[in-house]
């Protein structure tokens, strides 16, 4: 009754017959183990037969293995049971009868008969477990879709009689420890599809959707193979600088940075400076000088020579200054040619985001030897497509 989806072609009598040994043999809550290539049979069956199998074979014989009652394991920092480590063995269906704390954010909550469904994740897997409260519970009706919740409660087998359930298992609330309210009229991520354009004017919340949360645990998978790849074949890991003055491949645009645009904009809310006022203070210059001269060839008091000194320099100073504001287009300072002058910017000259750290990783393999770098490069390609990113790492 379990193969009833698959198709009765003759060609594939042979890879039915080897599924259904290895479905027998390996059959787990998430599908075949890992180290079976469930690619090769996508064609042959579907999710939801998957999930009918998984509750078909529940109501069967398990193995000795199977049927004893374990303690799910507890996080060391929250003291909470990720969904990821209850759903890890055969769907939880070991850890029945026990009583465990979960928390998380409510994905939908409906009421049917004297019972309120909740469906909680944690963002530790893409599946939620159905919380189940008694409808005269206090905190029943608080928890909406977008709130966030914690809470005690055993874990019970879900009825087999229900044909739609996703897991083995649900959870049977006893104790809510705490409760973060929502107001279900302004959560901007109801259980529907939603598109990617939408979701990049909620970017706080874009984590809470299957898509994006399964994006970043692939993206995590991806990083942390990387690293193990390179460190088990003796390389060391290298920082290279995000911020670089170089432009290390110099086959594409390279994003700026620089400081000079806010204190340009700082400069046009300040009054113009007029070449009148530069000529004034110029003459101050050269009669404070002429009053040091004064001083010293009159062998004055030193006192009174030291603070025309001070004087001077103080003078000469706001001199620069306004010669500097005075030079300025627009705000910004160019030089001779018309150019940005990036002598007056923050590092002295023009730098730019990283397009590469493969200029310092050469570097420093003539010194220590198998180096990599794993990190964020940029480039300024003006373009939309799917092929051009702004930011990627390497």
């Amino acid at each position: 009754e379990y193969m009833g989806d698959f198709t009765t072609k003759k060609r594939d009598l042979k890879k039915k017959e080897m599924l259904r040994k290895i479905l027998c043999r390996n059959f787990s809550f998430y599908g075949l183990r890992s180290h079976v290539n469930t690619n090769c049979y996508s064609n042959l069956f579907s999710l939801s037969t998957i999930r009918f199998m998984s509750l078909s074979i529940s109501n069967n014989n398990f193995d000795d293995d199977h049927k004893k009652i374990t303690t799910p394991k507890v996080d060391e920092y929250t003291k909470k049971v990720q969904l990821k480590d209850l759903f890890e063995d055969h769907g939880g269906v070991k850890f029945i009868g026990q009583t465990v704390t979960i928390g998380g954010w409510v994905r939908t909550s409906r009421v049917q008969s004297n019972l309120t469904f909740v469906e909680v994740n944690d963002g530790s897997c893409s599946y939620s477990v159905q919380v189940l409260f008694d409808q005269d519970s206090p905190q029943a009706n608080q928890l909406v879709t977008g709130a966030s919740v914690l809470l005690e409660g055993e874990i019970c087998r879900t009825p087999s009689d229900v044909k739609s359930a996703k897991q083995l298992v649900e959870i049977h609330a006893k104790k809510v420890l705490y409760i973060g309210a929502c107001d279900p009229n302004d959560y901007p991520i109801p259980k529907i599809k939603l598109t990617l354009e939408f979701l990049r004017n909620v970017l706080h919340l874009r984590g809470r959707t299957a898509t994006i949360g399964s994006a970043l645990r692939i993206r995590n998978a991806v990083a942390i193979a990387t690293h193990d790849f390179f460190q088990k074949k003796g390389f060391l890991y290298i920082h290279t600088p995000i911020i670089t003055a170089n432009d290390c491949e110099g086959a594409g645009e390279v994003f700026s940075v620089t400081n000079l645009l806010k204190r340009a904009d700082e400069e046009i809310k300040r009054t113009p400076v007029t070449k009148e006022e530069i000529e004034l203070l110029n003459e101050k210059i050269n009669k404070q000088n002429e009053r040091i001269q004064s001083l010293t060839e009159q062998k004055g008091n030193k006192k009174n020579i030291k603070n025309a000194s001070a004087e001077l320099v103080q003078l000469k100073k706001d001199f620069e200054n306004l010669e500097y504001r005075y030079s300025l287009v627009g705000g910004i300072p160019r030089n001779s040619d018309g150019l940005i002058d990036s002598s007056n910017d923050f590092f002295g000259k023009s730098t730019y985001l990283t397009v590469s750290g493969q200029l310092q990783a050469e570097a420093f393999a003539s010194s220590l030897g198998s180096v990599y770098t794993f990190g964020p490069t940029f480039r300024a390609e003006n373009s939309l497509t799917t092929r051009h990113l702004a930011e990627f790492w390497m």
